[in-house]
């Protein structure tokens, strides 16, 4: 038996990833997201913006010279003079042109991306930016920032104010949005705002696992009718159990999803690194500032676990579904049960997620089939800890084991019943075998 089984899972498994529409599933996502990234490069390449911009200094003001010098050495020099100057920018080169007149020249022909006029008027530096565009729109905070730290020397040196009282006196207040929650015990837990990320993520995810449920859901009941439409399972399972059968094709098709998604995650990994190689250390420093577990909880991680159950439970009843139809024209009308079932936790999810942690989000994040949504979505919002995650998982676990005991048997007792009357004149059918398959056991 064991032996059959492992030839089922094998020829389930080869079959499927040999196929177009396995291939097609692999690619889709890539080539949706490589079109994207190529139209960003490509939009981004043609304003010159991941070019290193060139940005000329017009100014016989020496102190303004030597801290934009300063700035092309990628170095964080300091002098009483730069004390207070931003002298760090690996996007800019700056470049210094004697004349105003030069500089229109240099921007016409587009040899630098801006030009920038200071003029030291009464001990008052005054600076104008020229440029064509809008490219340069991120560089104009780091330019005034090093502008006014010249600014702030000046003022130093007319008032002889020591720098650092000039430090104390450019302090400003620090203001920050933070979040608190209430333990059992009532202990607060304290934090920064994240909601809006959190809502991001979690509708993100609930997009995402609907998605893939339609998708492996139409696979494997398109795997159990298309034997059933060629009616050779009459010689199959003189060979070998139907529950037999029905095991082999969900492991193998549970193996195909388990592929499918590890190459995501390969294939995503790598063009994470390449984008991280070509983007040089601005990635490095976007992650820096980010926390999982800070921004989503200690439990998040269990989205992962949640979903691979879900998957296992939703394939189960695909396959259900699929017995039940005698022929492949008839696969859309057995995959609108899946589709409904998995509408509620989606909608429900959607609508009730965006809110507080209502007592309805609650109860679905431990029923199966909706508990695929709400939990993640719990998870990802901060609102669910490990162990109720922990509790989802396991009523995922006892439900998928369940009916996957109830789908055989129904497989066993429907896999030869052809007919057209619809899937719950087959279902009828089907329990009205097993009723009298138990009684002849018994």
């Amino acid at each position: 038996m064991n032996n059959k089984f492992w030839i089922i899972v094998r020829e389930v498994y080869r079959k499927n990833v040999k196929s177009w529409s396995f291939l097609v599933a692999i690619l889709a996502p890539i080539l949706m997201v490589g079109i994207i990234f190529l139209i960003s490069f490509l939009s981004v390449k043609s304003t010159g913006v991941m070019d290193k911009q060139k940005i000329a200094i017009v100014s016989d003001v020496d102190a303004v010279n030597q801290v934009f010098k300063v700035a092309n050495k990628n170095t964080n020099e300091s002098s009483d003079l730069i004390a207070y100057t931003q002298t760090s920018n690996k996007d800019v080169e700056y470049t210094f042109i004697s004349s105003e007149d030069k500089a229109k020249e240099e921007l016409k022909k587009q040899k630098i991306a801006a030009y920038i006029v200071i003029k030291d008027v009464s001990n008052q530096l005054v600076a104008n930016i020229y440029s064509t565009d809008a490219t340069i729109q991120d560089q104009i905070s780091p330019i005034t920032q090093m502008i006014n730290g010249v600014q702030s020397n000046i003022n130093v040196q007319k008032t002889q104010i020591s720098q650092a009282d000039l430090a104390i006196l450019g302090q400003q207040a620090s203001v920050k949005q933070k979040t608190i929650s209430f333990e059992d015990s009532g202990k607060i837990i304290e934090g920064e705002d994240y909601s809006a990320i959190k809502s991001v993520v979690s509708y993100l995810i609930v997009i995402l696992i609907f998605f893939f449920i339609m998708f492996f859901a139409t696979s494997i009941t398109q795997e159990i009718a298309s034997e059933k439409g060629t009616r050779i399972m009459e010689i199959l399972l003189s060979s070998v159990p139907a529950k037999t059968h029905f095991y082999g094709k969900i492991v193998g098709i549970i193996l195909v999803v388990l592929t499918q998604l590890i190459s995501y995650v390969l294939v995503f990994g790598l063009g994470f690194l390449q984008i991280k190689n070509s983007f040089g250390g601005l990635i490095d420093q976007a992650l820096k500032n980010i926390d999982l577990n800070k921004i989503f909880g200690d439990g998040f991680y269990m989205v992962i676990p949640i979903i691979l159950v879900s998957f296992a439970l939703y394939i189960v009843v695909a396959a259900l579904c699929g017995s039940l139809v005698s022929k492949m024209e008839d696969v859309p009308k057995a995959t609108q049960p899946i589709v409904y079932i998995a509408l509620v936790g989606y909608m429900g999810t959607l609508a009730l997620g965006n809110g507080k942690d209502t007592i309805i989000l609650k109860v679905l994040s431990y029923l199966p089939f909706t508990s695929t949504f709400a939990m993640p979505t719990r998870l990802a919002k901060g609102v669910a800890t490990t162990f109720d995650a922990w509790i989802s998982v396991l009523v995922l676990i006892i439900a998928t084991l369940v009916i996957l005991r109830f789908s055989a048997k129904m497989y066993q007792s429907n896999v030869l019943i052809y007919n057209d009357n619809g899937l719950f004149t087959s279902f009828k059918e089907g329990l009205g075998y097993m009723k009298q398959n138990r009684k002849n056991n018994g």
